[in-house]
């Protein structure tokens, strides 16, 4: 009686051939005929040396590089970041309104972001983020998992990050409001300002006459 042969299942099979390359020894794996696995291109292609580590011909990709931001906004407009031409990414953006603030006085601060082809940035055309209220001696953060990006549209584009302040009341002098960003660079040359020049930074904020 003939006995009706059962062949391999698919999982089965690969198994039987991780071990027959496993025990062969380096000729499958500096051979490349088994273990290679090429992109679309051919041009970056993943193998197993001769010790057993896996490589890849690939150069490895550039470092982000990560940044901090702080910026002293009087009640007017002013740049937060940029202006710049690079790819950067925010992932928080932080803001604070003195506890010693003028008779106690709540402020309102709105971001948004101009760009223009102009790198000085007049006459810039402006999206808003978002219009935020803080009472004397609080704080604010937003957390951005997947961006915003901020990154020329065009070529030859600059954009910069704006913060609109004021101060309930407009009295004649003010603390600084407060206001940071963190983030990483993706492309291009960025520098990032520590604080406004000429603004000296205090633990209650800066006044502004």
């Amino acid at each position: 009686m003939l006995e009706r042969i059962s062949w391999p299942t698919p999982a089965t099979a690969i198994s039987w051939l991780a071990v027959v390359i496993a025990l062969g020894g380096t000729a499958a794996a500096t051979t490349a005929t088994l273990v290679n696995i090429a992109d679309s291109t051919g041009t970056k292609i993943a193998f197993v040396d001769g010790a057993g580590r896996l490589k890849t011909t690939a150069a490895p990709s550039p470092g982000l590089s990560a940044f901090t931001s702080f910026s002293y906004a009087p009640t007017s407009a002013m740049a937060v970041l940029g202006p710049s031409q690079a790819s950067v990414v925010v992932s928080s953006i932080g803001m604070s309104n003195p506890y010693l603030q003028t008779n106690g006085a709540p402020a309102s601060v709105t971001l948004g972001i101009e760009r223009t082809t102009n790198a000085s940035c007049p006459n810039s055309v402006g999206k808003m983020i978002g219009a935020y209220s803080l009472h004397a001696g609080t704080s604010f953060q937003m957390v951005f998992p997947a961006g915003p990006v901020l990154k020329p549209k065009v070529a030859g584009e600059s954009w910069r990050l704006m913060a609109y302040t004021s101060v309930q009341g407009n009295p004649g002098t003010v603390y600084n409001q407060i206001v940071s960003v963190n983030g990483y660079v993706e492309s291009g040359s960025f520098t990032p300002p520590m604080a406004n020049p000429g603004v000296a930074a205090t633990s209650n904020g800066t006044r502004h006459p």
